[in-house]
């Protein structure tokens, strides 16, 4: 659940998240449905084009968390500063 109160330290280097928009939030609740509403099928979100992305937590300041994001079935390299408030945690994992 997004919530506005998350802050960085909320989120470990590691965790798998996922970053929700607010223009997103329907593709993310689709997807918990288990199907993609214009589709009618379960989708995988590192190979969609939906608005909500999947990725790992890379690094953390005290502002951002830094994400390394899936793009067409691949992990990003380069992390991207996303607000604590736009994440979801997915799953507590080590990389």
């Amino acid at each position: 659940m997004i919530n506005p109160n998350y802050t960085v330290d909320y989120f470990e280097v590691g965790d798998i998240v996922f970053y929700v928009p607010s223009h997103g939030i329907r593709d993310y609740a689709n997807w918990l449905g288990g199907g993609d509403y214009s589709e009618g099928d379960f989708f995988d979100p590192r190979m969609s084009n939906f608005n909500f992305e999947e990725g790992i937590v890379s690094s953390k300041n005290d502002k951002y968390v830094f994400v390394k994001y899936w793009n067409k079935g691949e992990l990003l390299e380069t992390a991207k500063a996303t607000s604590p408030t736009s994440l979801i945690l997915w799953k507590k994992e080590k990389l």
